[in-house]
């Protein structure tokens, strides 16, 4: 287990905060109190989009979903051809339906501080 997905089990209150200034990263806060305890079951998932550019990120690449459940590991990707989002909808739905459970949760990690 990472020390992040253990950091959403062992502190969950530091997902009660407050949304960012701008508004642009999206927040825990959302989340009710029996969503954060509930992280030790499968089923919530943190998503990860990771682009294969190389050095610069310009021009056509492949990038890469992947979804990771927080309390199993358990870790379902899938490539993007391009990054649109009816696509990444698609694909996200595919990858649904390949979890042994029902995503209960979905986080994502931004580069929002």
């Amino acid at each position: 287990m990472t020390p992040h997905r253990q950091s959403l089990i062992a502190a969950p209150e530091r997902f009660a905060a407050e949304p960012s200034k701008t508004g642009a990263c999206p927040t825990w806060s959302h989340r009710s109190d029996s969503d954060i305890t509930r992280l030790g079951e499968p089923g919530f998932v943190e998503a990860d989009l990771v682009a294969h550019s190389g050095p610069v990120a310009s021009g056509s690449y492949i990038q890469t979903l992947c979804l990771t459940d927080i309390a199993s590991g358990w870790t379902e990707c899938a490539p993007l051809l391009v990054r649109e989002q009816k696509l990444l909808c698609e694909v996200l739905t595919e990858l649904r339906r390949l979890l042994p459970f029902k995503l209960l949760g979905f986080d994502t990690t931004t580069a929002c501080s």
